[in-house]
């Protein structure tokens, strides 16, 4: 199961839960709306022998002098920084991507995503997702303190998406994010049948969202529904299944 948390804009409305749970469609995110500045970051190494250059060289711009060619060879470090936004900024701009966690009980999860609890999580059926036509690559993110490095002129192109889209900062393991991308952005698009297996109300999810969750699961069988709750004797969040007439416990404070 993968799972992804929601917020709602304000405590009257319930736009987000009804768009997951009875229009069945996924926001697909744009990476520039992200929080960490440093997403798809990766460094270049261009080191290489002169006949790789020259051929690396030779291939994108037929035709050349070779003096040409010793110029651009001379300049290569010096414009590196310059290399690597120009590829990151493609990068960024071509893909659309989704965020998921391996992890509903994570109170930090619920806190930062979940709006301090009052949001909720939906869980999905993982090889739905995986198998969705519209996925082009997905996997777990890869925690590491220095920046991947890149060799242009030994890999495959397709590897530097691949580290690109798959490797953070370690600051953000707690989250055991799992990643789907897509060719488009910025856009709601149909979830596979069946993908939508759970539904989890924040703690301190609003009387209005709550009562949402009673009816949607009074209404389906397809979909558990549940209540997220405090465990009385730990900091830690437990759940309890929506049922008709039965109240959990849930946070006052």
């Amino acid at each position: 199961m993968l799972y992804k948390f929601f917020s709602e804009p304000d405590a009257e409305r319930t736009d987000r839960f009804d768009g997951i749970a009875h229009d069945g469609q996924l926001w697909v995110a744009s990476p520039h709306s992200f929080n960490d500045p440093f997403e798809f970051k990766v460094v270049l190494d261009l080191e290489a022998d002169e006949e790789t250059h020259r051929t690396h060289f030779m291939a994108q711009k037929p035709g050349s002098t070779e003096a040409e060619f010793q110029s651009w060879r001379g300049n290569l470090n010096g414009g590196q920084w310059y290399i690597e936004q120009a590829i990151r900024a493609d990068l960024l701009a071509s893909i659309g991507v989704a965020c998921f966690t391996e992890h509903w009980e994570n109170e930090l999860l619920w806190a930062h995503y979940g709006r301090n609890h009052t949001g909720f999580c939906v869980g999905f059926d993982e090889t739905a997702l995986t198998s969705w036509s519209e996925v082009t690559g997905h996997g777990k993110i890869q925690y590491a303190v220095d920046a991947p490095i890149y060799h242009p002129f030994k890999e495959k192109a397709q590897l530097f998406a691949y580290k690109a889209a798959f490797q953070k900062s370690f600051a953000w393991a707690y989250e055991s994010e799992y990643r789907l991308l897509f060719r488009k952005s910025s856009v709601l698009i149909d979830l596979p049948e069946g993908a939508v297996r759970e539904i989890i109300v924040g703690c301190r999810a609003p009387l209005i969202l709550r009562d949402r969750a009673r009816a949607l699961a009074k209404s389906t069988a397809s979909i558990e529904v549940y209540q997220a709750a405090e465990n009385l004797r730990a900091f830690s969040i437990g759940r309890e299944i929506v049922e008709e007439n039965v109240f959990s416990m849930t946070s006052h404070f």
